[in-house]
C-alpha cells in the first residue's frame, strides 16, 4: 500500500472507527513530538501471579494525562489552558510505586514537565467487562517509569 494513501490520525482524535482503519492498514496514528504533563492517576491492579499464600499480587500504575506542548504553547498565548487541550494518555511501564517519601510530591513535580515522545512506545487501551471479555479502547503512549525524573 503506498504511504501517500494512508490517513494520518492525530493521536488525540482516535475514535472506535479511527482505531479500525488503523488496524487495517488504511490509517496511521501521528504522534506529536513533545508533550507536556498537565495530570497523573495512580492505583493498583491484580495481576496474575500469586504470592506464597495463594493470593493474587498487587502492583501500583502510574498514567500520565499529557498534551502537546506545541499545541499547549498555542493556547497560553491567547489566554486559554489546560481544559481546552486535547490529552493524550501516557502508561508509565515499571512504575513501583510511592518510593522513599511522598509519591505525591514527587508526581506533583511533574506538572509542566516538557518530554520528547521520540522513543515513547504505544499500547492499545482495554477494559475488561464483569464477563471478562477484553474490548480495545484506544491506544495511549507508554515510557519507561526511569525516564520521570
Amino acid at each position: 500500500m503506498a504511504t501517500e494513501n494512508i490517513e494520518m490520525i492525530k493521536m488525540d482524535k482516535l475514535d472506535e472507527a479511527a482505531l479500525l482503519r488503523v488496524c487495517n492498514g488504511t490509517a496511521a496514528v501521528e504522534f506529536p513530538d513533545s508533550v507536556v504533563v498537565v495530570g497523573y492517576s495512580t492505583g493498583e491492579y491484580e495481576t496474575r501471579d500469586k504470592d506464597d499464600a495463594g493470593n493474587k499480587i498487587k502492583k501500583p500504575w502510574l498514567n500520565l494525562e499529557v498534551a502537546d506542548a506545541e499545541q499547549m504553547e498555542l493556547l497560553q498565548k491567547v489566554g486559554l489552558g489546560v481544559d481546552n487541550a486535547n490529552l493524550i494518555k501516557v502508561k508509565v511501564r515499571d512504575y513501583e510505586g510511592p518510593y522513599r517519601g511522598d509519591e505525591d510530591a514527587r508526581l506533583d513535580a511533574l506538572y509542566n514537565k516538557v518530554f520528547g515522545t521520540a522513543d515513547f512506545g504505544t499500547a492499545f487501551t482495554k477494559t475488561t467487562n464483569r464477563y471478562g471479555n477484553t474490548s480495545i479502547t484506544g491506544m495511549a503512549l507508554v515510557m519507561p517509569a526511569a525516564k520521570l525524573y
